[in-house]
């Protein structure tokens, strides 16, 4: 049994395809063979609004037993504000109590328990969008669409922020520069910044306060991200961290510059609109950041892609926990049985030799696989 889980980290161009699906059931708006933009919405729901408990037994001055039978609106009906909810019979017809909506919304249930009427307000509307410009290629009834599109990728290591898009701007010459505040002009708004090895943390506070829509960074120190967040963020899960921008970092925590091929490509496509998400998840529904640069027009017509199937000896992988996070090697070996680990677990590992010297142990589930073996990587 090999785990680890496998790049590329970086695209040049490559047919992508991603499943854009609604958490709940709803209407598919396209059909297969639909053109789309990033911000085409493919599928939509209705939404959850906020639900209002109504006392009509103390309202009514009835039992509760009595309030199912003393209502105006039946389970399910849509209620204007100040529109009756409920009434008693009163005296010959007089001397007769009313519970009134005190919100606009909908009936969804009332308890003879309780007394209690509870109220739905009505919700936004639930919508996704392609975030990939390409072709829908699947339906996937009432949930959503696949689409496919031809684009470059970059994905990152880290990173926090939703789904967001802008035009591509280098903000600084060098894959080992540090992007300071002053270097952020007031034309940046909406725009998807290029950085170096480095942001600081007075860098990424002016490029929310002037509407930057995400930035790429080489590196980040943790504590600039804390007081950026304004919380301590959990690396293995960012998925439902709020940034006021999406930050994609591709190297690591510190000053990691960021490499050069990755870079290369990233001022290549200067100008174009990139599609980011910095969602980050490296446990189960594993997720990682990722810059999307589509290519209008082009088509997928350089070698595909290798998958590497599998973790091997040899593979270059990179570390996605702590102690070790963001930390690049080779696989020395791989023991075919299960170790402790320091939180005294047992489960398969890797040891992996580091750049810098020494070997580490780690478990399998905590590894990226960037490569396959030097020797496929060489032949």
């Amino acid at each position: 049994m090999s785990v680890g889980r496998a790049g590329p980290f970086l695209e040049a161009q490559a047919l992508l395809q991603r499943r854009r699906l609604l958490p709940v059931a709803g209407e598919v708006l396209l059909e297969i063979g639909d053109r789309v933009e990033h911000d085409t919405v493919v599928a939509r729901a209705a939404g959850r609004g906020l639900l209002h408990t109504v006392n009509a037994a103390k309202i009514l001055d009835v039992l509760p037993a009595e309030v199912p039978g003393s209502l105006v609106r039946p389970v399910g009906a849509a209620v204007v504000a100040g529109e009756p909810l409920a009434r008693t019979r009163g005296i010959w017809g007089m001397f007769r109590s009313v519970c009134r909506a005190p919100v606009s919304g909908t009936v969804v249930a009332v308890s003879a328990h309780t007394g209690r009427i509870l109220l739905e307000e009505p919700g936004a509307a639930l919508e996704i969008q392609a975030f990939l410009p390409g072709v829908v290629t699947e339906i996937v009834p009432e949930r959503g669409v696949t689409v496919a599109g031809v684009a470059a990728r970059v994905a990152g290591v880290f990173g926090v922020g939703g789904e967001r898009h802008g035009l591509l701007r280098a903000v600084v010459g060098r894959p080992e520069a540090v992007l300071e505040a002053a270097q952020l002009d007031h034309d940046v708004a909406g725009q998807v910044l290029i950085g170096g090895a480095l942001v600081t943390a007075d860098a990424l506070q002016r490029a929310a306060a002037l509407n930057v829509a995400g930035l790429i960074t080489g590196g980040i120190h943790d504590r600039d991200l804390t007081r950026f967040l304004g919380r301590e963020s959990v690396l293995a899960d960012t998925a439902g961290v709020a940034a006021p921008l999406t930050l994609v970092i591709t190297g690591g925590f510190g000053r990691v510059p960021m490499a050069a091929e990755t870079f290369a490509l990233l001022q290549k496509h200067i100008g174009r609109r990139a599609c980011l998400v910095g969602r980050t998840r490296v446990r189960a529904g594993a997720e990682r950041p990722e810059v999307i640069i589509p290519l209008a027009g082009a088509t997928a017509t350089g070698p595909a892609s290798r998958a590497v199937t599998g973790l091997a000896v040899g593979c270059r992988v990179l570390i996605v926990r702590q102690p070790w996070f963001a930390q690049e090697g080779y696989v020395g070996r791989l023991p075919d049985e299960p170790r402790r680990i320091e939180s005294g677990a047992y489960c398969l590992v890797a040891e992996v030799d580091l750049p810098a010297g020494g070997t580490v142990q780690v478990p399998r589930a905590n590894l990226e696989i960037l490569a396959g073996p030097r020797s496929e990587a060489t032949s």
